[in-house]
């Protein structure tokens, strides 16, 4: 599979899928936008999260631990729907470092040199972290 998380020129016309697999029951991504990467760990129809979106997790006080929060809850990834619900989360946030397509002024690129890149191991740990609060979650069932 492509390892390039970040693309210099922007947004790719369609994400590519930079690391896929399996653990247990849950299926897992992680792709590249261009400008950032998101991860997203897929939980089957028997899950108790299975068909909760992000913001009723919150409501009912459900916190997944992780970088910058759940922000994509849904039955697709990409087309990647393999009846599993997709909990996602991005790396587009302060102090992230993104890529963009339009010029930026070289102050700008100055203070964007201590903006953080992920690397595609970093973000491994995050979705192995993931999947252990999705597996205390099934637990609680």
């Amino acid at each position: 599979m492509k390892t390039e998380i970040y693309n210099e020129k922007g947004r790719y016309e369609n994400p590519i899928i930079i690391e896929a697999g399996e653990d247990g029951d849950y299926f897992w991504l992680v792709i590249s936008l261009g400008s950032h990467p998101c991860a997203y760990v897929g939980v089957k129809a028997e899950h108790p999260l299975f068909g909760i979106d992000y913001d009723e997790m919150y409501e009912k006080d459900i916190a997944i631990d992780v970088h910058g929060g759940v922000t994509y809850t849904s039955r697709d990834v990409i087309g990647m729907g393999l009846d599993r619900w997709w909990i996602g989360w991005d790396y587009a946030h302060s102090g992230d470092y993104t890529a963009f397509s339009s010029e930026i002024s070289e102050s700008y690129k100055k203070l964007r040199r201590h903006e953080r890149k992920w690397t595609l191991k970093e973000i491994k740990e995050d979705v192995k972290d993931v999947i252990k609060q999705l597996r205390k979650e099934g637990e609680k069932q």
